[in-house]
């Protein structure tokens, strides 16, 4: 099976463009860059414990596979994941890092993704 049957999400993705609001003071605003976007959104870790507040919390991490030729970079927003049921998962999620996995050429692009709230 080819990478791209792997791919049985979508997702849009948004990027941010500054303007200024009625104070002229500049706002980040995400629009839409590119939608329908084949994916794979893998829930990879959990973590439980937080040192610096003492107490019990989960903070879920994703994983988002891409195709490599996907311009997608640190600081866009991944959102509307439609998985192959048609079920979705609203986010967003803020993208944290990239990773291209190579072979003999670019395979597929590894995003880890934090949940924006």
């Amino acid at each position: 099976m080819s990478f791209d049957g792997h791919l049985i999400h979508w997702c849009t993705i948004q990027r941010a463009t500054l303007r200024q609001d009625e104070y002229r003071s500049d706002v980040r605003v995400y629009e839409d860059y590119l939608t329908d976007v084949p994916c794979r959104l893998v829930a990879k870790n959990q973590r439980q414990f937080d040192t610096v507040t003492q107490q019990w919390v989960v903070v879920s991490g994703y994983l988002l596979l891409v195709r490599a030729d996907v311009e997608v970079g640190e600081g866009d927003r991944i959102c509307d994941v439609v998985y192959e049921d048609g079920t979705s998962e609203v986010g967003p999620f803020a993208v944290r890092s990239c990773l291209t996995r190579r072979g003999r050429a670019a395979r597929h692009i590894s995003l880890t993704l934090e949940r924006v709230s």
